[in-house]
C-alpha cells in the first residue's frame, strides 16, 4: 500500500454524472465529473463507475473520503439505485485506499451554508471559487462535491482537530 496525501476527495454520486472534488487542506486542486451513458443497464453502469472511481482515487490518494449519503427525496426506486453505486464506491475506497469513507447528508451541506436549495448551493459554490463558466446543468454534482468537501473539511476534521 503506497502512503496516503493529506487530501479529501469528496464524491456526489449519481448512476449517469457522479461529480467529484479533491482538495488539500481547505485548497481545491481539480474536480470533475464521472460520466456514464444512461442507456446502459445498472450492472454495466455500477462496472464502469467502480473502474472509473479506482482510477480517481489511484491519481489522488487520499486520507479522506466523502460520500453524499442517499435520501429518498424522489422515488424508491432512485434511493435503490443511488444506494447500489454507493455501495460500490465505499467497497472501492475500501479495497483501493484502505479506509473506511464519512457518509454525509446533503441536509448537513445545505444547512452550513445557509441554503435550502440545489441551485442556491451551486450558486454559492460558484460565486465562493469564482467559477464564471458554470452553468447548473452540467455542474451542479460538481458543485455538490465541492461543497460537500468544504463543509467536511470545517465541520469534522477542524472540529475533530485531526486537521489535514
Amino acid at each position: 500500500m503506497r502512503k496516503l496525501k493529506s487530501g479529501i476527495i469528496s464524491l456526489d454520486i449519481s448512476s449517469v454524472s457522479t461529480g467529484w472534488a479533491y482538495f488539500v487542506k481547505d485548497k481545491l486542486k481539480a474536480f470533475g465529473t464521472i460520466k456514464i451513458k444512461s442507456s446502459l443497464d445498472k450492472s454495466k453502469k455500477l462496472s464502469i463507475f467502480r473502474v472509473a472511481l479506482e482510477k480517481l482515487l489511484k491519481k489522488y490518494p487520499s486520507e479522506n473520503v466523502v460520500i453524499e449519503n442517499g435520501f429518498s427525496g424522489r422515488n424508491v426506486s432512485t434511493l435503490k439505485t443511488l444506494s447500489h453505486f454507493s455501495g460500490v464506491a465505499q467497497e472501492c475506497v475500501r479495497t483501493t485506499l484502505d479506509i473506511e469513507p464519512y457518509i454525509m447528508n446533503n441536509k448537513v451541506v445545505k444547512a452550513y451554508f445557509e441554503v435550502v436549495t440545489k441551485e442556491e448551493l451551486f450558486e454559492v459554490i460558484k460565486n465562493i471559487f469564482n467559477f464564471k463558466d458554470f452553468n447548473f446543468k452540467e455542474h451542479n454534482d460538481v458543485c455538490d462535491a465541492i461543497a460537500q468537501a468544504v463543509c467536511y473539511y470545517n465541520n469534522v476534521l477542524k472540529e475533530n482537530k485531526s486537521g489535514i
